[in-house]
C-alpha cells in the first residue's frame, strides 16, 4: 500500500511538473534546442559507416552542452533529485531511439537517391 501511494505521489508530481514545464518558455527553448541538436548531428553522422546505435550515442554526446542546459532548466521544476534523474534517463533513452531512427531514415533516403 505504501509503494502504491508513493508511486501515485511521484506520478502526480511528474504530471504537475510536465504541466508547469509546458508553459515555461525557458524549458521549451532548451528542449527545442536539444531536439534540433540531436537531429542535426544524427543527420550529419548518418553518412558514416557503422551501427546506427553507436552513431546515435555519438550524436547524443555531441549535444552534451544542450542537454546540460535542458537539465538546468528542469531542475527548478523537478524538485527531487531521484525524479529529475529518472526524467533525464527517459529523455536520453528516447533521444537514442530517435537518433538511431533518424540515421536509418537518412541512409534509406540516400540509397534511394543513388538508384
Amino acid at each position: 500500500m505504501k509503494r502504491f501511494l508513493l508511486a501515485t505521489l511521484v506520478g502526480l508530481m511528474i504530471f504537475t511538473a510536465d504541466a508547469r514545464a509546458a508553459v515555461d518558455p525557458r524549458y521549451k527553448a532548451e528542449q527545442s534546442a536539444l531536439i534540433k541538436c540531436n537531429q542535426l548531428w544524427s543527420a550529419k553522422l548518418s553518412v558514416q559507416r557503422g551501427d546506427p546505435y553507436s552513431l546515435a550515442r555519438k550524436a547524443q554526446q555531441l549535444c552534451a552542452g544542450q542537454e546540460a542546459a535542458y537539465q538546468r532548466a528542469m531542475r527548478p521544476i523537478l524538485y527531487y533529485k531521484e525524479v529529475a534523474d529518472r526524467h533525464m534517463r527517459k529523455i536520453r533513452a528516447f533521444q537514442l531511439k530517435s537518433n538511431a531512427a533518424m540515421i536509418v531514415k537518412v541512409r534509406a533516403l540516400m540509397t534511394k537517391r543513388k538508384r
